[in-house]
């Protein structure tokens, strides 16, 4: 396990800072080979990276996460507001064969963050099997968000901050979670067949705040 504290996250290559996968690449002539903290070879099934409250000054490249061996990403303090703005946010960039293995994702102590393939880059989190959001205030979610997630089976929530986002957000985006996907749930064979592509959303209840009244 990795962990780092109060962090600027930024990213060199031949000695400048990487500003876009445009230094990357012609910096390599086409050919990708990084070496950072999420290149770092680990022991074991679960490699973890915690970043507390690490900055994020530049939009990251996909490719700093390529080959990483990162299998759980903890995330925390990321935060959007009109007084603070600390954000892990990717260029609208695609790599087929990026082979990132980052299966899952915790979002934690978060402020009005959007989940969409800005922050979570279709091929950075290809792998991606669950995204936890504890004490985290979500934003938005993206209605087309799961068309890239192709092997997001949960989405985890708090039941309060669950509230406030339908409330804010409504829950168009949960249709498009299993859009792909047709099952006749009154037919147990076809239901069973189908189990390993269902995607689903857990709770996890903290206190009973969620049944109070919306305001």
């Amino acid at each position: 396990e990795i962990q780092l504290i109060n962090s600027d996250l930024r990213f060199m290559i031949d000695g400048k800072i990487v500003k876009s996968c445009a230094d990357i690449t012609s910096a390599r002539n086409g050919t990708f080979k990084i070496s950072s903290l999420f290149q770092i070879p680990f022991r074991g099934n679960y490699s973890i990276i915690r970043l507390f409250k690490c900055r994020f000054p530049l939009t990251l490249c996909p490719l700093i996460f390529l080959n990483t061996k990162i299998s759980f990403l903890m995330t925390y303090d990321l935060v959007n507001t009109f007084y603070k703005i600390n954000l892990m946010k990717f260029e609208n960039k695609t790599f087929e064969n990026l082979n990132s293995n980052i299966k899952y994702i915790w979002l934690y102590r978060c402020e009005n963050i959007a989940l969409d393939t800005s922050f979570l880059n279709p091929s950075v989190f290809r792998q991606l099997n669950e995204i936890f959001v504890y004490h985290c205030s979500l934003n938005s979610i993206s209605n087309d968000l799961f068309l890239s997630l192709k092997n997001l089976k949960f989405l985890n929530f708090e039941t309060i901050y669950f509230r406030r986002l339908i409330n804010r957000n409504g829950i168009e985006w949960i249709k498009g979670i299993n859009r792909d996907l047709h099952v006749n749930l009154s037919d147990l064979n076809d239901f069973m067949k189908n189990k390993k592509l269902i995607k689903y959303i857990g709770f996890q209840i903290q206190n009973f705040e969620f049944i109070k009244p919306v305001s």
